[in-house]
């Protein structure tokens, strides 16, 4: 007996090269990314390719624009809870600069 819901059927032609790599400033896994096929062939790297609300495109644009070094839907674990996150942005903090400050 068939099965009365609908379902699609996708017929794949063979892999192709992209003109360039989509690459990912961190090393993580990633098995599946929500996108659209504007993203995918506009991405230049992995963040670009996630599909989140219009507000969350517009601050990753934003970040770019400004180029803040985020990354986007970033899972975490600190003091043994786990958090997803939208948007991280790793900070690097230089002590060089506050030794400059100090020899005044």
């Amino acid at each position: 007996m068939k099965s009365s819901r609908e379902y699609y059927r996708l017929r794949l032609g063979p892999l192709q090269l992209l003109p360039a790599p989509i690459f990912s400033r961190r090393a993580r896994r990633i098995v599946f990314i929500p996108s659209s096929w504007e993203k995918f062939t506009t991405a230049v790297e992995i963040n670009d390719l996630y599909h989140g609300s219009p507000l969350e495109d517009r601050l990753w644009a934003a970040l770019k624009r400004r180029n803040i070094p985020a990354e986007r839907e970033e899972y975490l674990t600190a003091s043994g809870q786990e958090y997803a996150l939208d948007f991280a942005v790793y900070c690097v903090i230089v002590r060089a600069i506050a030794y400059a400050f100090d020899a005044g």
